[in-house]
C-alpha cells in the first residue's frame, strides 16, 4: 500500500512536525471540551462541537501531508488516530487536574499548556511550513496561473465568510 512519489527530501520530516504538532493540540482541546462540559453544558456542547468541525481539516492536513510524505496510507492512518485518541486524553487529564488541583494551579497549568501549545505551532508554521512551501513553489509555479489563484483566493474568502456569518469559525 506506499506509492513511489519524488518528494522533496525534508517532505518527510515536515509531515511528521505536522502530525506531532497537531497530535499535541488536541490535548488542550480535550481539555477545553471537558472543562466547559464541566462548567455548562449548553457551552460545552458548542465547544465540541465547534472542536469537532476544526478537527476535520487538522485530520486532513496530518494524512495528506503523511501519505504525500511517505506513500504510506497505514502511516497516515495510525497518525490520524494517535490525534483522535490524543483528544479524549486531554479530556482524562482535564478530569485529573479538576478533581485534584487548585483554581490557581489549574489556571497556571492551562496557561502553560496552551502557551507551549502555541509555541510549537508558530515553530512548526515559521520553521517546518513556509520554508518548504516556498522550495515547492519555486519548484511547481508553472502548474497554476495567476487566474486560478485567484478563483481559488476568491473561494476560500467567500467560504470563510459563509462560515463567519453562520456561526462557526
Amino acid at each position: 500500500e506506499t506509492v513511489q512519489t519524488s518528494t522533496p527530501s525534508n517532505l518527510s520530516r515536515v509531515s511528521l512536525a505536522v502530525a506531532v504538532g497537531l497530535i499535541l493540540h488536541h490535548f488542550p482541546e480535550g481539555i477545553a471540551t471537558f472543562v466547559s462540559l464541566v462548567h455548562d453544558l449548553d457551552f460545552g456542547v458548542l465547544v465540541a462541537v465547534a472542536l469537532a468541525v476544526h478537527d476535520i481539516p487538522s485530520g486532513i492536513c496530518i494524512a495528506t501531508s503523511t501519505y504525500i510524505a511517505t506513500g504510506n496510507k497505514k502511516q497516515a492512518f495510525v497518525l490520524c488516530l494517535i490525534a483522535a485518541i490524543a483528544y479524549p486524553l486531554g479530556g482524562l487529564l482535564g478530569w485529573c487536574i479538576i478533581e485534584t488541583a487548585s483554581e490557581q494551579t489549574m489556571q497556571v497549568f492551562i496557561a502553560a499548556l496552551f502557551g507551549l501549545t502555541a509555541g510549537i505551532m508558530v515553530h512548526i508554521t515559521f520553521v517546518e511550513l513556509l520554508p518548504t512551501a516556498m522550495i515547492c513553489a519555486h519548484t511547481q509555479s508553472a502548474l497554476q496561473s495567476s487566474t486560478e489563484k485567484r478563483k481559488w483566493n476568491r473561494n476560500v474568502f467567500a467560504v470563510s465568510i459563509l462560515l463567519l456569518f453562520a456561526g462557526l469559525l
